[in-house]
């Protein structure tokens, strides 16, 4: 284990990564990477998705879209995505006791054959007030088409 005090937070954020390895004299040899930013738009953002269970998902066909927007919601059609150029990424937090939870989708980023998107999960915090309503959050966004590999990075951030 890190000692907390060793970890910088402010430099331990995407896209960077901290590996944490046994001691060792041997040397280190640090080389630079690139990556570069993959645009998101927001479709839907809300507390209150029907979609009752935590879970990510990519989706690349009309089939698969229609049937995850029914799942999200029933109270409208799904909006019209072109598939042929774009793909839908949706994080789901799923149901959750009081109203201090919340999901976004800051943004993402691809490096090498890895598409990355950036998760902020907030959390009700030991002193914090929060409405007692159950709530789902849910944030689905619209990016462009790719046959790389999408991975989340989540950071839970206590309100």
């Amino acid at each position: 284990l890190v000692p907390q005090a060793s970890v910088c937070p402010a430099l331990a954020r995407p896209p960077s990564v901290l590996a944490v390895v046994d001691r060792s004299d041997a040397p280190v040899e640090f080389v630079a990477a690139t990556s570069t930013p993959v645009a998101l738009t927001t479709i839907d953002k809300t507390t209150q998705s029907d979609v009752s269970k935590a879970r990510e998902v990519v989706v690349k066909d009309d089939a698969a879209w229609v049937a995850l927007w029914t799942e999200h919601t029933s109270a409208s059609k799904a909006p019209v995505v072109d598939f042929s150029r774009n793909m839908v990424v949706a994080s789901f937090m799923g149901e959750r006791p009081m109203g201090c939870y919340a999901l976004t989708l800051e943004g993402a980023f691809r490096a090498g054959s890895v598409v990355t998107v950036r998760r902020t999960l907030n959390v009700p915090g030991p002193a914090v007030v929060c409405t007692q309503a159950v709530t789902s959050p849910a944030h689905i966004v619209i990016t462009e088409k790719t046959d790389d590999k999408v991975v989340f990075a989540t950071e839970t951030v206590p309100l």
